[in-house]
């Protein structure tokens, strides 16, 4: 468990979030103010080629 963010970047969480359960959750209070990333989200997105979808892929929105 991180108790501390201090001097953790958005790609940083990117890469630990990666490999948590889906449910887990983020204390935006734990981040402060100053941490770029406010919300974390499971996404879908996907690869297009000439307007069709191409490959589905599962991702990270983050705000």
């Amino acid at each position: 468990m991180i108790r501390k963010f201090d001097g953790l970047t958005a790609n940083d969480l990117i890469e630990i979030l990666k490999n948590v359960p889906r449910d887990t959750k983020v204390c935006i209070e734990m981040l402060g103010e100053n941490f770029p990333v406010k919300q974390v989200e499971q996404c879908i997105y996907y690869d297009w080629n000439k307007g069709q979808k191409v490959q589905e892929h599962k991702g990270i929105l983050i705000k």
